[in-house]
C-alpha cells in the first residue's frame, strides 16, 4: 500500500473514532440532562399534588381515618384536573384508584417516605413514576405520565449524528485524498529524481517550493544531488586523463622500444662495419638514456602526488640563486643570460619543490630560446599573491596550444620538445607543484615572441605550513 493511502486511512479512522466517540458521549449526555431535567419536573408537580391532596384529606377528614367513598371522590376530581398525568392510590397496600395501566412488580417508590422517581418501560414506551407515602396512615401516592420524548429525542439525535458522521467522513476523504497528493507530491518528486539519478541522469533536480521541512528536504536533496554530480564529473574527468596518460604513455614508449628493437635485430643478423656497429650502439644508448628519463619524470609525479608539503620560510633571492647554479651548464650551451630580478624578498612553501618547478620552467625557456637571449626570473606581488614568473624571448606558443600545454606528453612542436629531449611532462609536474600550494600555474605567449610563465602562489604563513 502507498504511503499516502496509509496516512489517509489512519487520519481518517483516527478522525472518525474521536468524532463518534465525542458525538456519543455528548449524546449521553444531553440524554442524561434531559432525563434529569424530567424528573425535576415531575418531581415538583409530585410534590404540589401530594401537598394538596394531603391538604385535601385531612381537611375532608377532620383528624379521622377519611372514609373510602370520601376518598375515592376526593381523588377522581382530584385526577380530572391533571391531563396528561395518571395517578394511583395504594390504601393498605392495595391499590385503591388508577387511571393508568396496572404495573406488576416491584414498587419501590410506594413504600419511600420522600418522593422517589423511577422510569419504566412500559408495551414499549417510557413512562416515569413518581410516588411516596402520604401523611394519612396507610396512603401511597404515585403519579406517572408518558417520557418517551425522551427516547424519541435520543434517537433523533442518533440518526441526526450518523448523518453528520457519514457527511463529515465523506468530505474528509476527498479533502484528505487533495491534501495529501499535493503534500505527497514534493516527496514523489524527490523519488522521481532519485530514479532519473540512479539511472544515471545527474542533471535532475527537484523544485524548492515550501520553507518547511519537505522544503529543506528538497534543497539538501538538490545539494546531494549536485555533490553527486560534481563527483562524477570530476571522475570521469580523471578516467578520460588517465586513459589519455596510457595512450600518450604507451606512445612515447612505442618509438624507443621499436628502435631499440630494430638496432639490436640489426647488430644480431647484419654484416656491417665497425662504424655502423658503433652508430647502432650510440642510438640503442640515447633511447636507453630517453627510457630512463622518462621514468624518473613519471616516478617524480607520482611521487608529487603523494608528498606532504614541508613549509618553510623560503629566502627568495637564495632560492633564485640555487637556480641559477643548478643551470648553469644548460645556459652555456646555447650562451644564454638568466638574470633575477626579486620584488619580494621571501615566501612560505616547500624549497625543493619550488626549487624543481622554477628548474623545469628555466630549462623549457631555454630549450625554446635562440643562442646568445636573455632568460628573466622575477618575483612580484599580484592581487595578494607571490608570483614568481620564468620569462624567454624565444618562438613562443600558438594561441590553440596554451590550454594544452600542461597536459602530460603535451607537444606544442617538434622543436621544442623530441628533438631536444623532452617529455612533455615538465610543465605538468609545475601545474602539480603549484596545486600542491594551493596555487596555479599561468601561462602567456606571443607566438614569435617569446612565453612567460607563472607560479601564483597564495600567501601562507609558516606558521600555518
Amino acid at each position: 500500500m502507498r504511503f499516502r493511502y496509509k496516512i489517509y486511512l489512519c487520519v481518517l479512522v483516527l478522525f472518525l473514532l474521536a468524532l463518534d466517540a465525542s458525538a456519543f458521549a455528548l449524546l449521553q449526555k444531553s440524554y442524561d440532562q434531559n432525563k434529569q431535567m424530567d424528573i425535576w419536573r415531575g418531581t415538583i408537580e409530585y410534590e404540589t399534588v401530594s401537598e394538596t391532596l394531603n391538604h385535601l384529606i385531612d381537611g375532608t377528614a377532620g383528624g379521622r381515618k377519611i372514609s373510602d367513598v370520601s376518598l375515592r371522590q376526593l381523588i377522581d376530581s382530584f385526577s380530572q384536573s391533571l391531563p396528561g398525568t395518571s395517578m394511583e392510590l395504594y390504601r393498605d397496600g392495595t391499590l385503591f384508584f388508577s387511571n393508568t395501566i396496572y404495573f406488576e412488580g416491584d414498587r419501590p417508590e410506594l413504600h419511600s417516605a420522600s418522593p422517589m422517581s423511577v422510569y419504566r418501560n412500559i408495551n414499549g414506551r417510557l413512562r416515569l413514576y413518581v410516588g411516596s407515602t402520604l401523611t394519612q396512615e396507610g396512603l401511597s401516592l404515585s403519579l406517572s405520565r408518558d417520557a418517551n420524548y425522551l427516547t424519541e429525542y435520543y434517537h433523533l439525535l442518533l440518526r441526526y449524528f450518523i448523518f453528520l458522521s457519514v457527511s463529515i467522513s465523506v468530505v474528509l476523504s476527498l479533502f484528505l485524498l487533495f491534501f495529501l497528493r499535493h503534500l505527497m507530491r514534493p516527496i514523489e518528486q524527490l523519488g522521481k529524481a532519485a530514479n532519473e539519478i540512479a539511472e544515471g541522469d545527474y542533471s535532475q533536480r527537484v523544485p524548492v517550493k515550501t520553507h518547511d521541512e519537505i522544503g529543506a528536504l528538497a534543497e539538501n536533496f538538490n545539494k546531494m544531488a549536485e555533490a553527486v554530480s560534481e563527483q562524477i564529473q570530476e571522475l570521469t574527468l580523471l578516467n578520460e586523463e588517465k586513459e589519455q596518460f596510457i595512450r600518450n604513455l604507451t606512445h612515447e614508449l612505442k618509438t624507443p622500444i621499436a628502435i631499440l628493437h630494430g638496432y639490436s635485430e640489426f647488430l644480431q643478423n647484419a654484416n656491417c662495419s665497425d662504424a655502423e656497429k658503433s652508430l647502432a650502439l650510440r642510438y640503442i644508448q640515447e633511447h636507453t638514456a630517453r627510457l630512463e628519463q622518462l621514468t624518473g619524470r613519471l616516478l617524480e609525479l607520482l611521487r608529487l602526488r603523494n608528498e606532504a608539503l614541508c613549509r618553510e620560510e623560503i629566502d627568495i633571492p637564495a632560492l633564485f640563486a640555487s637556480v641559477q647554479s643548478l643551470s648553469d651548464s644548460i645556459l652555456e650551451k646555447k650562451h644564454l643570460t638568466l638574470r633575477s630580478e626579486t620584488q619580494v624578498q621571501t615566501l612560505c612553501g616547500d624549497h625543493i619543490l619550488l626549487q624543481t618547478a622554477l628548474m623545469n620552467l628555466v630549462e623549457n625557456a631555454a630549450k625554446a630560446s635562440p643562442d646568445g637571449s636573455e632568460i628573466k626570473l622575477c618575483s612580484r606581488k599580484e592581487d595578494g599573491s607571490t608570483v614568481l614568473e620564468v620569462a624567454d624571448h624565444g618562438c613562443g606558443i600558438p594561441k590553440a596550444d596554451l590550454a594544452h600545454i600542461c597536459e602530460e606528453f603535451y607537444r606544442v612542436d617538434k622543436s621544442r620538445s623530441r628533438a631536444s629531449g623532452g617529455l612533455g611532462l615538465g610543465l605538468s609536474i609545475c601545474r602539480l607543484i603549484a596545486q600542491l600550494h594551493g596555487g596555479s600555474l599561468e601561462a602567456e605567449s606571443t607566438y614569435g615572441a617569446g612565453a612567460a610563465f607563472r607560479l601564483v602562489l597564495p600567501d601562507i604563513s609558516a606558521q600555518n605550513g
